[in-house]
């Protein structure tokens, strides 16, 4: 609970940066589980959940650009 508000506190891209190694150990698991029952539908959710981070991945860097850019025109219109 204490976790959660100090995630909540923090910046929307910051916080999902420090939650996805939990969200990958947690969707590695869950991955090897299903491939133990059928390798196709393991072998399937692990690309799944790849292209997910990867795109995750992209949109946290737009995010980041966007905002570093947009910190740079506030600092010259305040100079």
């Amino acid at each position: 609970m204490m976790e959660s508000r100090a995630l909540k506190a923090k910046a929307p891209s910051e916080a999902a940066r420090e939650l996805l190694p939990i969200l990958e150990m947690a969707m590695q698991e869950l991955i090897r589980q299903v491939s133990l029952h059928c390798a196709e539908r393991g072998s399937l959710l692990e690309r799944i959940w790849q292209s997910h981070s990867e795109l995750f991945d992209h949109i946290l860097l737009q995010i980041k650009t966007v905002t570093e850019k947009y910190h740079e025109k506030i600092t010259k219109m305040q100079s």
